[in-house]
């Protein structure tokens, strides 16, 4: 996060993100709290002794959206009002989900979904808007879907540098089937058989099982907290009980 991004805000109604545009002159974004709890945190041996490396086990994070208003050309107070009007307009509907964007040379556009956190006050000079946001995942994530793995057992290339712990497995055509991630051993189990597919969804707030459109939680058993995490880098697989499974997930960075 910092001044090397091109920010925009997408809503669930848009088809694409608007960037803030003429309105503002610069956007920064200011990180302030990384602490919620998603694992025991993990301690990294040799870094300055022991470390807590809290950055990988987080569910959400605040932050600050620093907006610095445009005078526009030509340059008149006037402007500096309609432009604020129009970010704030942009940001107080409190009846559709908001996606922060950014896009870098070297990860093209990501998207983070947040939630503002009110008051939105005015800073000092006036023509800075201080916007406190809260993002509801941990990680920036690529806004369409990167890998599409018809057999991950083959192996699937994650790329960003941030783990997808929110992907859909989908089983088909076995019984008792095991998937296992062989780097981490994490694993996600089938009891009975995938036929109809049996489609294993990470990506909500709450794992959801569901086999001809009806919830089958109770044949579904994983690695806590996760079921499976995919690493950056390679990932391979081993696969038992027969038939197949399909994953589809995103890029994440931080």
């Amino acid at each position: 996060m910092g001044w090397d991004y091109a920010y925009g805000l997408r809503l669930d109604s848009e088809g694409s993100a608007t960037a803030f545009g003429a309105a503002a002159g610069n956007v920064r974004i200011l990180p302030e709290v990384a602490g919620a709890g998603r694992a025991n945190p993990s301690t990294i041996a040799n870094r300055h002794g022991s470390v807590q490396e809290s950055r990988l086990f987080i569910d959400s994070y605040d932050f600050v959206v620093e907006i610095t208003l445009s005078y526009g050309t030509p340059e008149l107070p006037a402007n500096v009002y309609e432009n604020r009007s129009t970010i704030l307009e942009r940001f107080n509907n409190p009846y559709e989900k908001k996606w922060l964007t950014r896009t870098a040379p070297h990860q093209g556009t990501v998207e983070q979904l947040i939630t503002v956190l009110r008051p939105i006050r005015t800073g000092n000079p006036r023509h800075r808007l201080m916007i406190p946001c809260r993002a509801l995942e941990p990680f920036w994530r690529d806004t369409s879907v990167t890998h599409n793995a018809v057999n991950p057992v083959s192996g699937i290339t994650v790329g960003g540098d941030a783990p997808i712990a929110d992907g859909v497995f989908v089983f088909t055509g076995g019984t008792n089937q095991a998937l296992t991630h062989t780097t981490s051993g994490e694993t996600i189990t089938l009891t009975g058989s995938s036929t109809p597919a049996i489609t294993v969804d990470l990506s909500g707030p709450a794992i959801t099982v569901q086999q001809s459109a009806a919830n089958v939680d109770s044949v579904v058993t994983g690695s806590a907290p996760e079921m499976i995490e995919l690493r950056p880098g390679s990932n391979a697989f081993t696969l038992s009980g027969g038939g197949s499974v399909s994953f589809t997930g995103r890029d994440k960075w931080y």
